[in-house]
């Protein structure tokens, strides 16, 4: 079997009143600790094969079951309405156990997002990114971002995604 997979490390999730004062709120964005912190589903795992700096890596990849599937990982914060948010991730593909399936470079990806979220858990605002897919270098750390958003009226959580991507 094939695996697709894409290794992610160094993430951070920033917020603040103002673009000045950013922090990442991430809880273990690096990766050092495994997945403590992170809320994974489908296929996702800790790694410490090609760490960008430090020992650990999140690794994602498809399920292999025929249809198209979604797996990643997710971390949720208190929001409040006028809050600026960015979310961005160094990602990776290595040689022999690349992002590429059985269709063309881009049939496997991966999506980097930022969901606003009211009391009632409603999404009231997102955006995400298609941060990644087979068409990036090889054995190459790729930073992306989902650039800076300031989050809607009514907005009491925040939740930081990644996701793989497989038809």
């Amino acid at each position: 079997m094939k695996m697709c997979a894409v290794s992610i490390v160094s993430a951070a999730m920033l917020a603040s009143g103002s673009a000045a004062l950013a922090q990442n709120v991430l809880v273990n964005p690096g990766f050092e600790s495994g997945l403590s912190g992170w809320t994974p589903f489908g296929n996702v795992f800790a790694d410490t094969t090609t760490p960008l700096s430090g020992s650990g890596v999140a690794k994602m990849f498809g399920g292999f079951s025929g249809g198209f599937n979604v797996g990643g990982m997710f971390q949720t914060f208190p929001a409040a309405p006028g809050q600026n948010w960015a979310f961005s991730a160094n990602f990776r593909h290595n040689t022999g156990d690349n992002l590429i399936g059985n269709g063309p470079a881009n049939s496997n990806w991966v999506i980097s997002k930022i969901e606003f979220r009211n009391a009632a858990d409603q999404v009231t605002g997102f955006a995400e990114s298609a941060s990644f897919d087979g068409r990036n270098a090889r054995d190459v750390w790729t930073p992306t971002t989902t650039g800076s958003l300031v989050a809607p009226a009514n907005t009491a959580s925040v939740w930081a995604f990644f996701l793989f991507l497989q038809p």
